[in-house]
């Protein structure tokens, strides 16, 4: 229980972090509770289909690469698809250019949830120690691909309006799911080398810091274009801010 517990701080802290993001026109909590569990409620229908499209694609024996391309389009359609949504049926309150990254960070937050809880369940003789660092990974990682995946959905708002917002939505559709490909390819590769490979494990450490790189710009850029929408004037910042005066 206290690993759970501990999680679902983090995942409360994950949420309020991202929540800090959207500087100018913040998102209603329970709109965002209700995302993150709209995530959960996704991961776990996915699972079982996950598998056995990785059954029939593998025809019994699949293979790292199939495995892993089969829940990066998975899971990152899915969250696409909840992005979407909420640009159609919520559009009173998806109105931002960054409303894309919050809500698809959010989406990613409630998948993670799901799949960590299934995991604690499978392996609960497990030591704390040893899960929770690869469980917190598990989280941000998500949280990561899910913003990365629903930013320029986004888009539809940006301001100057530039650009039609689809190639750049599909463009970062394409990276979220390349790099939740290329994430679940290391972890697979690893977890079959027993571990000791050092190959999977520097891939993994690269994926980490460029993606988290990725993640940091689109959230400037999100910002910087949300502000040109809400506040041109104001002097705030999405990593410091300005005195006022």
């Amino acid at each position: 229980m206290l690993l759970y517990a501990v999680l679902v701080v983090c995942a409360l802290v994950a949420a309020r972090l991202v929540y800090r993001y959207d500087l100018y026109d913040r998102e209603p909590w329970l709109l965002m509770a209700a995302v993150i569990g709209a995530g959960a409620l996704q991961m776990a229908a996915l699972g079982p289909l996950e598998d056995r499209a990785i059954h029939a694609l593998g025809r019994g024996q699949p293979t790292a690469i199939q495995i892993a391309l089969v829940a990066a389009f998975a899971e990152e359609l899915a969250r696409l698809m909840v992005v979407v949504a909420l640009a159609v049926f919520v559009a009173a309150h998806f109105n931002d250019p960054m409303d894309g990254l919050i809500y698809g960070s959010a989406v990613g937050i409630g998948m993670a949830l799901e799949e960590t809880t299934v995991t604690l369940a499978r392996e609960s003789g497990a030591l704390p120690g040893l899960v929770l660092p690869v469980e917190l990974v598990r989280l941000f990682g998500h949280l990561i691909m899910g913003g990365i995946t629903g930013f320029g959905v986004g888009m539809i708002h940006r301001h100057p309006p530039g650009r039609s917002w689809i190639p750049i939505a599909v463009a970062c559709l394409g990276t979220g799911i390349t790099i939740h490909f290329l994430w679940d390819l290391a972890a697979l590769r690893s977890a079959m080398s027993g571990g000791i490979a050092t190959g999977p494990i520097a891939a993994s450490i690269a994926l980490i810091v460029s993606s988290t790189v990725l993640y940091g710009a689109l959230v400037v850029a999100g910002s910087n274009w949300s502000r040109a929408v809400f506040a041109p004037g104001s002097p705030d910042r999405v990593w410091r801010r300005k005195p006022h005066g």
